[in-house]
């Protein structure tokens, strides 16, 4: 994983879990900041300019936005799990040339494998149990 400070891996947990900010946005965030620290600080004056949605900006600071990139550190700190970051050397290369790649990828295992052939399952963010059950056979 690229070296970020323990700041910088958290503003970018919490611009990830933002509403209304899907990949597009945010890298429109970071073509305008260098940093998802930066785009945090920044007035919402500032993301007006840039065309993202008021509600992103105003999310910006909520307490389940905390909350939920707080959950995602405590997962990342289990054995096994890592973050690639479309900035990551190891962000995988075929995934990263759409214009749409998820900025985050969250990886449970060995993640060298997404480099090699292999089929996707998409879903929803808030999965049925059987989704889930499914995904983890």
């Amino acid at each position: 994983m690229t070296c970020l400070s323990p700041a910088e891996l958290e503003a970018r947990l919490r611009l990830h879990c933002l509403p209304q900010l899907g990949p597009k946005r945010f890298r429109r965030l970071f073509s305008a900041f260098d940093s998802a620290s930066a785009a945090l600080s920044a007035p919402a004056s500032a993301w007006r300019a840039l065309g993202l949605p008021a509600s992103s900006a105003a999310a910006r600071r909520c307490d389940e936005v905390r909350e939920r990139a707080a959950a995602a550190l405590a997962w990342l700190e289990q054995p096994g799990q890592q973050l690639l970051m479309f900035d990551d050397d190891n962000y995988p290369a075929l995934l990263a040339e759409l214009d749409d790649a998820p900025p985050l990828l969250f990886v449970q295992g060995d993640a060298r494998l997404l480099e090699r052939p292999q089929l996707a399952l998409v879903g929803s963010r808030n999965a049925s149990r059987p989704g889930l059950q499914t995904a983890e056979a």
